[in-house]
């Protein structure tokens, strides 16, 4: 015997975020969390800057002492603070970053998020759920 049709009666207790599925997707939108790789660009980037606040006024003062032009010492402490910037550091880890996702490409791996990169080269066990890869010992897109 079986039921062709029936009726039925339901109570809604919660819904949008406060439902358990909307809470964890408030956890999936939150902050970005930064990889190892993130962090140690933001330190590099701040120990110029600090290497930076240093130097320059000690150029500053070093320069104006021994030659006694106070301007020149100010323009030549002005040029080593820029040139101690980090302000080509974000160009030059993203253009390294594009490069390691064209020769993923190369290997047919898209790459959504080019920041994940690093973390690929950092990975020693990549664990996949695809139906095939353990029946034919090989991941296929």
């Amino acid at each position: 015997m079986s039921n062709v049709s029936s009726t039925g009666t339901a109570v809604v207790v919660q819904t949008g975020s406060n439902t358990y599925l909307g809470a964890f997707a408030q956890t999936l939108v939150g902050q970005k969390t930064l990889s190892s790789f993130d962090k140690g660009v933001n330190g590099i980037s701040f120990l110029l800057l600090r290497f930076m606040l240093v130097i320059a006024p000690l150029v500053f003062f070093i320069n104006g002492f021994i030659k006694g032009n106070w301007t020149e010492a100010f323009f030549f402490a002005l040029s080593v603070a820029v040139g101690l910037t980090p302000e080509m550091l974000p160009m030059i880890v993203t253009a390294n970053l594009g490069r390691g996702a064209i020769a993923m490409s190369d290997k047919k791996v898209i790459v959504k998020n080019i920041d994940s990169i690093q973390n690929f080269g950092a990975m020693d066990i990549l664990c996949t759920d695809k139906t095939g890869t353990l029946t034919q010992d090989k991941i296929i897109l």
